[in-house]
C-alpha cells in the first residue's frame, strides 16, 4: 500500500505537462496514468 501512494504522489505531478504540451487537457494525462497502471494491476 506505501508503495502505492508513494508511486502516486511521484508520478501524479508528472501527469499534467505532456498532455498540455499536446493540446490535450491536463486531466487526460491523468486519466491515462490511471488506466495504464489499472490494466498492469489486472496483469499481475
Amino acid at each position: 500500500m506505501m508503495a502505492g501512494l508513494t508511486l502516486a504522489a511521484i508520478a501524479y505531478p508528472s501527469r499534467w505537462r505532456p498532455p498540455d504540451s499536446a493540446g490535450f487537457a491536463p486531466q487526460i494525462g491523468f486519466f491515462a496514468f490511471m488506466a495504464g497502471s489499472l490494466g498492469f494491476a489486472m496483469l499481475d
